[in-house]
């Protein structure tokens, strides 16, 4: 598919002064070298947008389906490749960046994948992206801070500034928890506006010409980021992206990895929320991680309680094999005391089943399972591990791992489906078993 972004490829960006200036040279080449551009007809761009539409079509920052019609609402696919292309082209990482295993049952968009895998955007349930579902202003602009935020870590440089202003709107209660932070953020730094009348319409819908505009400016934030060097940075050191589950019952994200300072507290984060970590301490203040939280939000956290997550191997032919075969169960609806795909199973019934194909014999209980194998530590999983739930310590579920903090399982409300491992049951986890052993 042709698309109005036309960037070279960056070897590095370890260096973000010269990312910048590429950038910029990058844009200056477009908007001079542009020949077909494209034409719309008037009507067609709501008076307010006229100019940042044109400047955006002799920049080239569009995609071939966000040229026409632009007062008409955008799909999340149509968003979701814009959004993409133009986080590529910011931070010059423009191979595909893969997502192992599509979980998706209605789409195999390459732009949604990959965005799944930045982290940037989710499906609305386990198994469906809903492609053509519409984006509302707070989806959009939570997306695009997300995008921002993992631009900024990517190139070491800050285009956002301060969130400190006053945000005071009649239907600012109607703003998702989820999305507050981001619309403030948003608000603050100039890329989004209130909707008149004193409102911000978080749940409105955003037009085509809204989200190229949004876009814009946030293209037009960084190539003017000159970039800043804190003494902090070079403490940390990029890692290999791993996931973290939170431990305590409410934990500070922080500007700087200090906890003498309480006005750099910008996020707090729950006890089972998972974050992604960016980057670790090399040998400084002892025990910080640089992370981004579900929502978008980045910044450090001690690592004292951060559980981490080891991502399994997804080339392995057993774990292929045994994620594989477990999603023919999907669906399958809940029975206590079943075991029959199609009919209906239990928690324990599932886990049976599943790794019984594989010739791994399990108890018929889900306390029976909890005593096989061996106990392993949650930095431990890999696929095929047990999960085991519970109060009081009195086993109630168990669940397959199948990698990156996820698990499918038997559930009484929605049968079998896939969730998050350590939050879809919240605090009631119990330990986990390798069953697996040769």
């Amino acid at each position: 598919m042709q698309i109005g972004y036309r960037f070279v490829k960056s070897k590095s960006h370890r260096n973000h002064f010269k990312h910048i200036l590429s950038i910029m040279i990058i844009l200056s080449v477009v908007m001079s070298m542009m020949i077909g551009k494209t034409v719309y007809a008037s009507s067609d761009v709501s008076p307010w947008a006229v100019t940042e539409i044109e400047a955006i079509n002799e920049l080239g920052a569009y995609t071939e389906r966000l040229t026409s019609n632009y007062q008409a609402n955008v799909t999340r696919a149509e968003f979701t490749e814009l959004v993409v292309l133009t986080y590529k082209a910011i931070t010059g990482n423009s191979p595909i960046i893969e997502l192992a295993i599509n979980p998706f049952v209605d789409t195999e968009d390459t732009y949604i994948l990959e965005a799944v895998a930045l982290g940037l955007i989710n499906g609305t349930d386990a198994t469906h992206f809903s492609p053509d579902m519409l984006v509302t202003r707070e989806q959009m602009v939570t997306i695009y801070i997300r995008m921002t935020k993992l631009v900024e870590t990517e190139l070491g440089i800050q285009v956002l500034g301060s969130s400190d202003v006053a945000f005071d709107f009649t239907d600012d209660s109607s703003i998702s928890a989820w999305a507050y932070e981001s619309m403030v953020f948003a608000y603050a730094n100039s890329i989004i506006s209130g909707s008149g009348n004193g409102t911000i319409g978080p749940k409105l819908n955003t037009s085509k010409e809204q989200a190229l505009i949004v876009n814009y400016r946030l293209i037009l934030m960084v190539t003017a980021t000159t970039g800043y060097n804190v003494e902090w940075q070079n403490n940390f050191s990029k890692v290999k992206k791993q996931l973290g589950i939170v431990t305590c019952d409410v934990l500070n994200v922080r500007q700087t990895p200090n906890l003498d300072n309480s006005d750099n507290i910008i996020h707090r984060l729950q006890q089972y929320n998972k974050v992604t970590i960016e980057k670790q301490e090399d040998n400084a203040v002892e025990g910080w991680y640089y992370i981004t939280s579900e929502g978008g939000i980045s910044g450090f956290v001690h690592s004292e309680y951060i559980r981490t997550i080891e991502a399994y191997e997804e080339d392995t032919e057993l774990g292929i094999a045994i994620i594989a075969y477990a999603k023919t169960y999907l669906g399958t609806p809940y029975s206590y005391g079943g075991s029959t795909i199609g009919v209906g199973i239990d928690c324990a019934g599932f886990t049976q089943s599943v790794l019984g194909a594989f010739g791994y014999s399990l108890s018929r209980s889900s306390s029976g399972q909890s005593k096989q194998g061996i106990a392993i530590d949650s930095s431990e999983l890999a696929v095929g591990d047990l999960i085991v739930y519970g109060y009081s310590g009195n086993v109630s579920h168990v669940a397959l791992y199948i990698g990156n903090g996820q698990v499918i399982h038997a559930t009484t409300s929605r049968g079998v489906i896939i969730t998050d491992a350590f939050s879809y049951l919240y605090k009631p986890l119990i330990g986990y078993r390798r069953v697996i052993l040769d």
